[in-house]
């Protein structure tokens, strides 16, 4: 039990990256959000599924202002 419970534990210390959504951005909003989520996943000092748990819902982030953006624009 307690080496199922290490597995599981090293498996989401080394593929906590494996979380966030894949983006490619269509505006400059978003790629400038893009942009920060690097810079800030890269300053990121600590576990790396926290960091990595950051950078995802910070992408999540940046769809949503990409998408908002995009709408605006096509006003």
């Amino acid at each position: 039990m307690l080496r199922a419970i290490a597995i599981f534990a090293v498996i989401l210390y080394v593929g906590g990256c494996a979380f966030a959504p894949k983006f490619t951005p269509t505006t400059m909003k978003g790629a400038e959000c893009k942009r920060e989520c690097a810079m800030g996943e890269q300053s990121c000092v600590g576990n790396p599924y926290t960091c990595d748990n950051g950078y995802a819902s910070c992408i999540e982030s940046c769809i949503d202002i990409d998408r908002l953006s995009k709408e605006e624009g096509s006003k």
